[in-house]
Order: structure tokens, then sequence, then C-alpha cells
């Protein structure tokens, strides 16, 4: 195939919606390559992106392929790899960098990929992964300036249905703020829990998955990759009309909160003045004299405080 025609035909279909060359510097950072990570990824490389950060610490195992983008032949690949051939399968000039790593055990991969990205897509099962996503993002645009949107999906007890969260620093609010929001509705205790929490998971091939089908976790990244795509063509002459939600929840089944099958309920919260990531951290001042400011200097003081053979920073420091 003459590259040339690759140049010329490869986008020609989506041609009309948006001008294909708005996303030609774009660079998308991915966290977590399963079921719906690895779809959505490559979704986004069909539209015409074409610069990824791969990030995940996971092989491919046979028990991930009937919901994978990936398939037998690559079983025994760590899976950014994988999800890296499947993009340039699509996109031969596409640039892709894998780290084969853990966000929560390692913070360093976080620097060297969401600093330069244009958006972070959050399609991992841990919630320790997600608030790490979000501290980092947070902290980095009030002490810099850096303004990088994130897209949070993720699925409920098998895949029933699920939710994506969009949040844009100093935009909307961030996904401490959301999650502390829905947690305080009427109907939230009511809804179906699975058996397994992943975020207390180090490996996939020591546990049973919660079974779900493929079909259902797609239906969620294809909303959470059609986000973060509206996302990126904001500003932009795209005819692609943006949503004015930072909360959306998709049901598959008619199940819990969704009457029927495939519905989408919309929704927007507000931001929390008492959130512990991105609030004024009044209350500190209120409740305990604790100046927000000095946060850090006074935690400083209390461990130094501490006996020294009794500390235990695992217990201080939540993963």
């Amino acid at each position: 195939m003459d590259q040339s025609d690759v140049d010329k035909t490869l986008f020609s279909r989506i041609q009309g919606f948006f001008e294909t060359d708005i996303l030609l510097g774009k660079r998308v950072t991915v966290v977590g390559l399963g079921s719906g990570g690895s779809f959505a990824v490559v979704e986004l490389a069909r539209c015409g992106i074409s610069h990824f950060n791969l990030i995940d610490y996971d092989i491919l195992e046979l028990h991930n392929v009937s919901r994978h983008v990936c398939g037998i032949r690559d079983v025994g690949r760590l899976k950014t790899d994988a999800v890296k051939d499947a993009i340039l399968n699509i996109n031969p000039q596409g640039d892709v960098s894998c780290f084969h790593a853990n966000i929560v055990r390692d913070e360093t991969v976080l620097h060297q990929t969401v600093r330069s990205s244009d958006i972070v897509l959050e399609c991992t099962d841990s919630k320790h992964s997600k608030y790490r996503i979000n501290q980092y993002c947070i902290r980095i645009w009030q002490e810099q300036g850096l303004k990088v949107p994130v897209i949070y999906g993720g699925a409920y007890e098998r895949a029933f249905g699920g939710d994506i969260i969009r949040v844009i620093p100093g935009e909307t609010p961030c996904y401490d703020c959301v999650l502390g929001a829905v947690q305080k509705l009427s109907f939230y205790d009511s809804m179906p829990q699975g058996k397994i929490d992943y975020s207390n998971i180090d490996k996939s091939g020591s546990f049973k998955a919660e079974p779900g089908l493929g079909l259902d976790v797609h239906f969620i990244a294809l909303i959470q990759a059609k986000v973060g795509l509206l996302t990126l063509l904001r500003g932009s002459a795209s005819k692609l009309e943006d949503i004015p939600y930072h909360f959306l929840m998709w049901g598959n089944r008619k199940e819990w909160i969704f009457k029927e099958p495939f519905k989408c309920i919309y929704a927007n919260t507000e931001k929390r003045e008492d959130c512990p990531t991105c609030g004024s951290g009044k209350d500190l001042l209120d409740q305990y004299g604790i100046d927000p400011k000095n946060v850090e200097t006074e935690a400083e003081k209390l461990l130094q405080s501490l006996p020294k053979a009794d500390l235990d920073v695992s217990k201080i420091y939540p993963v």
C-alpha cells in the first residue's frame, strides 16, 4: 500500500464532521487497557488521532480475549504492546508510546505522560487509580496552570450499566467532587454491587473476574471515547456538538434506576468546598484551625512527633 494513498484516503469517510487535521497534533494518554480501554483507544485511532501514551501493567490472558480488542495471537503479550499494534494496524503513521507501569505505585509515569497530553482516558477498574489521576491533574493545574481534561469510564456489576465522568480542571467539579455528590443521592445505596474489589487485585490471573458481555462493556467505552473526542474538538469548527454535561450514566439493561434498556441519564454536580482534592479547605480552618496552605507542614510535624519505631508509612499514605 502506497503511503500517499494512506494519507489521502484513510480518514476520508469521516471528513465533513470535522477536519481531521485538527486532531493531528493531539496526544491522548490512556490508563488501563482492558476490555473498555482497549476498545476506546482503537476507536479514537479510527477518528484520526495518532499520538498515544498507553499505560498498563498487565499481560493479555486467554480469558481476556472474549471482551478485548486483541485476540488469540496476542495472548501472553503485554497489553500495551498488543494494543499498540492494533492502533498501528489502523494508522501505520501512529506515534504510540508504551508504559508498563502501575500509576498507583509509580507516579513518575504520570510526569512522563500526562503533562504532554491533551486529554487522559482513565479506564481502570481501580478506584485508587482514578483518585490518583484526579489528584495529580488537579495538582498540576493548581500549581502550574496545566489544564489536562480526564474522561473517567467504569462499568457496574456484570456491566449492566456504567458511568462516564468528564473532569476539566478549573471548569468542572473534580472526580472526587462528583463521586462524593453521587454517593449522597438516595438511590445510590441500592446499586447492585459486585463481589470483587478490583482496587485490591494485583494480578488478574489470580482471581475470577465478574462476568459480563463485551458488547455491554463496549457501549460504555464508546461513550467514553465519544466524550473524549468531543472534548478534544472544543473550540474548533467541528459539526459535532459537545454535550453540556459532565456526568453520564448508561444502562445496558432494565435494572436499578434504568427503567428500560439502552437508557442514558445526564447530570451535572456542583463543586464541593469540602472536597479533599480541589476544595478550598475552609472546613480544615473551621473545624481544626489548620490553614489549608499549611497542611503539608502540619502533617510533617505530626509525622515527626510519632515514635520512629511505630511509624508505618504504608498506613499513612493511602494507595
